[in-house]
């Protein structure tokens, strides 16, 4: 049974002032934590979309850390209820993957997916996103019926990983065991 909930009032400068203050506090632990920096990755939503009922929350506060490819986040679900997930994302190609975990947070709006565990959902999300190798980039999330937009940080060298330690010659990116001399020859 789904529980009656409130229409949302948007309020896109409070989201922005929020996501800024997150993506500032995330950048800071990022800095501290003892591991390689291209292994990092925060991730904060911009927008939220759903396409079928227009009386869910789209403002999602999305504020989300990964290592390697393993993802944890926590935002404000689409009844307005903090949630947490955890999950593992398999890259499909440069600009695609998946990603799969369990999320906290739901309760009783949880039968809405299709696969749960008590009140905890069992989530597969499609990713998208543009293959950039810079600090920023654009992560798009598909999910039910809810679209997600997201800003990516990482560090300025990071190669999106492909799930393996090579990339075929002449596509123009870094391989193992590259110099910093050789790269700057050829750029």
């Amino acid at each position: 049974m789904v529980s009656q909930h409130p229409p949302y009032v948007q309020t896109p400068l409070h989201h922005l002032r929020s996501s800024v203050l997150m993506m500032g506090i995330l950048s800071l632990v990022w800095a501290l934590i003892p591991t390689r920096a291209e292994d990092v990755e925060v991730e904060v939503g911009l927008v939220t979309h759903h396409w079928i009922s227009d009386d869910l929350n789209d403002e999602n506060r999305l504020v989300g850390a990964g290592y390697k490819n393993w993802e944890l986040s926590t935002f404000v679900n689409s009844f307005g209820d903090r949630s947490y997930s955890a999950g593992y994302r398999w890259h499909l190609s440069r600009s695609f993957s998946v990603s799969s975990g369990v999320i906290h947070g739901y309760g009783e709006n949880a039968d809405w997916f299709p696969v749960t565990l008590d009140d905890e959902v069992i989530y597969l999300i499609v990713n998208a996103e543009p293959p950039v190798d810079g600090p920023l980039g654009l992560r798009l999330r598909l999910m039910g019926e809810a679209t997600v937009v997201s800003l990516v940080l990482r560090p300025r060298n990071k190669i999106q990983r492909l799930g393996r330690d090579e990339f075929e010659e002449g596509d123009g990116l870094k391989r193992e065991g590259d110099s910093p001399d050789r790269l700057n020859r050829e750029n």
